[in-house]
């Protein structure tokens, strides 16, 4: 993060550097000579930007801006193509009312801090919204323990007990590093999983992960989704109208990090 801030701030300089010369080029200077030589062009130009600092902060925003637009007509323009198997996966768990108009779609870890403070705003949504159709993508990006428990959730999914796993898994709060595989294994038992059945069904899905060969068990299909959508990190989201029994006029929207409850809600409403 840190690397990419000084890296915009870097291209924003040089921006700026551009547009003072473009202006003295434009409207003269009457304080400038003639012909400045570089050195003069250096101090003028920085004699600007300490006098108008806002300049760079606005250029920040305007280009943040621009950036959020091109990103999110990219992911609708991939999410139109690929709208069936987004939204109706074969072996993601699917849960809220199946039938529902609206469909959530969110990509998730169960390491990351900000999707488990995510995660009670995504029960709190499906309470307020009985329309609300969520389909859940593990997309375990840090590392083997994410990895081993999405297996374990999505083995959870076959014996139909996926919530409840879902729910133990965030409930832990095992973030950040924290999460172990005896610790999935502590809360698989509670939940009532067959802790052998279970332990030989990761060995499989993780050997062919490592093969990068496509199980159908609905993350490799996170990660083949993922990097058309351009998603780097977790959450992501994607609200729309469902398929086939939404509403065609609703609106798609597509959100690349954590956001807070109205900002989905509204985006619920839109796709209505």
């Amino acid at each position: 993060m840190e690397k990419t801030f000084k890296i915009v701030i870097s291209v924003l300089v040089a921006i700026a550097l551009i547009g003072v010369i473009y202006l003295f080029m434009q409207q003269g200077n009457n304080n400038a000579p003639a012909s400045m030589n570089k050195a003069q062009v250096k101090n003028t130009i920085h004699s600007y930007l300490l006098d108008n600092p806002a300049i760079l902060i606005q250029m920040s925003q305007k280009l943040q801006a621009q950036e959020q637009q091109k990103q999110q007509q990219q992911a609708n323009s991939v999410i139109k193509q690929n709208a069936d198997k987004i939204f109706n996966p074969k072996n993601n768990p699917i849960v809220g009312n199946k039938n529902g108009k609206v469909t959530l779609v969110e990509f998730f870890d169960y390491q990351c801090i900000h999707c488990e403070n995510m995660y009670p705003v995504v029960q709190k949504l499906m309470k307020a919204n009985p329309n609300l159709r969520v389909v859940f993508y593990d997309f375990p990006i840090f590392g083997e323990p994410s990895q081993y428990a999405a297996f374990a959730a999505l083995y959870a999914h076959t014996q139909g007990k996926y919530l409840a796993m879902h729910d133990a898994l965030f409930a832990a709060n095992d973030v950040e590093g924290k999460m172990t595989d005896a610790k999935v294994n502590v809360l698989a038992k509670k939940v009532g999983l067959n802790l052998v059945a279970m332990k030989s069904y990761i060995k499989t899905q993780m050997d062919a992960m490592k093969a990068k060969k496509n199980m159908p068990n609905g993350v490799m299909g996170s990660f083949e989704l993922a990097q058309l959508l351009h998603i780097q990190g977790t959450p992501a989201f994607i609200i729309a109208p469902t398929p086939s029994t939404g509403n065609p006029a609703g609106k798609t929207t597509f959100i690349p990090g954590a956001s807070d409850g109205a900002a989905l809600q509204q985006a619920i409403n839109d796709a209505k």
